[in-house]
């Protein structure tokens, strides 16, 4: 069993990681790091030039922007050597996206990426609303 949201209904905003990592254990550091992040939803091992993919979802535009640049971004970990963050403007054949249960329980002091949210400049500026696993989240979820 698992559960589906419709980010359209819920006014979520998806996006799209391309990652280049230099390593496999770049790579597995990453995945590691980011295990318990209730905005990635997906992130998949592929084969080209681009070796990992994610597929992130943020509450807000302004979030959305956070999570492509700051330190909690997946393009600000160690090992990569390039990356594109494309936004998601329409989804088509099905609305929904399968997410991962429980994790933003809005009770750890510590994120799961162990970033503070609390002393980022976009936070202090209303331009994120934190993370969804922290009692410092001002989000919807």
């Amino acid at each position: 069993v698992s559960a589906l949201i419709n980010p359209d209904a819920l006014k979520l905003h998806p996006a799209i990681v391309m990652l280049e990592m230099e390593s496999a254990e770049a790579m597995q550091n990453l995945i590691e790091r980011f295990k318990d992040c209730p905005r990635v939803v997906h992130i998949f091992k592929t084969i080209g030039g681009y070796n990992l993919i994610a597929l992130v979802v943020a509450e807000t535009q302004d979030t959305l922007e956070s999570i492509s640049t700051e330190k909690c971004s997946l393009r600000c970990s160690k090992g990569i050597r390039r990356s594109e963050f494309y936004p998601i403007s329409d989804t088509h054949f099905s609305p929904f996206l399968q997410i991962r249960e429980n994790l933003a329980h809005k009770e750890k002091t510590v994120t799961p990426c162990s970033v503070e949210c609390v002393p980022c400049n976009r936070y202090e500026n209303q331009k994120c609303v934190g993370c969804p696993t922290t009692s410092h989240y001002k989000g919807p979820l």
